[in-house]
Parts: C-alpha cells; sequence; structure tokens
C-alpha cells in the first residue's frame, strides 16, 4: 500500500500531537493529585506510585513517536506506525493516569 508524502506528514504530524498531549496532560494531571495524595500518609498503590514518580518522563512521548518513524522496519507503514504510537499513548495512557490518581481517593473514601 502506498501512501502520499502529505498524507505521511499529516499522519506523522497527528501521532507526534496525540502524543504531545499526553505527555503535557499526564504530568499536569498526577501534579494536581501530588499534594492530595501526600496528605493521605499511606502508601500507594503501585500504578498511583509509579505515575508519581515517573510523571516528567511523559514529556519524552513525542521523541518516543518520532523514533518510531524512524526505527519502523516497513517504510510505506512508518506514518502508521507513528500515528498509532501516539494515538495509543493519549487514548491509553491518559485515562489510566487518571484512573492511577483518583484510585486511592475512591478506596480511602470507602473505608471512611
Amino acid at each position: 500500500m502506498k501512501i502520499s508524502r502529505n498524507t505521511e506528514q499529516l499522519l506523522f504530524g497527528l501521532g507526534v500531537a496525540a502524543a504531545a498531549i499526553a505527555g503535557i496532560a499526564i504530568p499536569l494531571i498526577v501534579g494536581t493529585f501530588v499534594p492530595t495524595l501526600r496528605q493521605f500518609a499511606v502508601e500507594l498503590p503501585n500504578l498511583t506510585r509509579w505515575f508519581v514518580e515517573t510523571r516528567w518522563l511523559f514529556l519524552l512521548l513525542p521523541f518516543v513517536v518520532v523514533a518510531v518513524w524512524f526505527v519502523w522496519p516497513i517504510r510505506a507503514m512508518r506514518s502508521v506506525a507513528a500515528l498509532a504510537t501516539g494515538v495509543g499513548s493519549l487514548v491509553v495512557l491518559l485515562p489510566l493516569a487518571t484512573f492511577a490518581m483518583y484510585y486511592p481517593v475512591m478506596v480511602l473514601g470507602s473505608l471512611v
């Protein structure tokens, strides 16, 4: 399957944009919850702790999309792989981070 150059650039750009949205939103979401989570003074679930400790690494997600584009073995599908990586990070990681931040709040709320 041959994809035109303009379509390749569009798909690549959309992938980078989606990863950039996720990469910026995750540290912002997690950062708003950190003061609240510290007030609980309990051990956080592993997923929540992982997001709290690594939140700044998500700023590198757009670079992951670029890396996927460069290393993808099938040249004709590079832009599709970049788009899938970027959109996948937005669709999977952003809701997962949101859940990870709300989960301790819900668990502690149910204990009260």
